[in-house]
């Protein structure tokens, strides 16, 4: 079983091996980091324009 540590202090890396091992779950669905790509492209695009962009 993965160790209990907060994912600050875990490495993508480390995460991606307990997952592949069935030693962890996964920390997000797809669908969750489709969600928070959406969000992190909004925000850039925001920060360029200047303008509020609509994230559908």
């Amino acid at each position: 079983m993965a160790p209990e540590l907060k994912i600050s202090l875990i490495g993508a890396g480390q995460m991606a091996e307990w997952h592949l091992r069935g030693e962890a779950e996964p920390l997000s669905t797809p669908e969750e980091a489709l969600t928070l790509m959406k969000l992190v492209d909004a925000a850039y695009c925001s920060a360029e324009t200047g303008q509020p962009v609509k994230i559908v």
